[in-house]
């Protein structure tokens, strides 16, 4: 298992002023202690301690968590709330049987859910958005927007080649 904690030794990391990682227990038992937390509340933990904030996003974290089967596939499903007139990705935790509500995405308020193509990479615990279109304009859009369940935040990705490409199969 990788040392997420950032130190060779823990008597070593006191010296240099690195906190443990659970204080009273040794950093591998604190490591696994925080590989069995559930997404979305690893984002939550990022904000208990630097030490732990290095930790889970440390990128030994994910490939750790993979190592040891700890990644859950999450069932994504796309929802139009009605009172905001945005779209809300949701997420179901099949191991807590919990629905998530995931940050909004990134994109303009004025996009039409259903002209999205959506892929989910389960392994790499993303979720990839494409394409769209203006409500208001009724044009395509060539956006690529990625979801990373690791650390509970969208991201831009390249642009869509062709938008139109993405309505013609609907």
């Amino acid at each position: 298992m990788a040392d997420l904690s950032g130190k060779k030794e823990e008597k070593a990391g006191e010296k240099h002023g690195v906190e443990p990682l659970i204080p009273g227990l040794p950093d591998e038992v604190a490591e696994l202690c925080l590989l069995y937390l559930p997404y979305p509340h690893q984002a939550l933990a990022r904000s208990v301690s630097s030490s732990w904030n290095r930790a889970i996003t440390d990128p030994a974290f994910l490939v750790s968590k993979r190592s040891l089967s700890l990644s859950l596939p999450y069932m994504f499903v796309l929802a139009f709330h009605k009172s905001t007139a945005r779209i809300q990705w949701q997420a179901l935790d099949p191991r807590s049987s919990r629905w998530f509500v995931l940050p909004p995405m990134p994109c303009p308020k004025t996009v039409c859910p259903p002209a999205f193509a959506c892929a989910s990479l389960p392994r790499q615990g993303r979720l990839l958005v494409l394409g769209g279109m203006r409500s208001d304009t009724e044009t395509s859009m060539d956006s690529t927007f990625i979801y990373r369940s690791s650390t509970n935040q969208w991201s831009t990705g390249a642009p869509h080649a062709d938008p139109t490409i993405i309505l013609r199969y609907r």
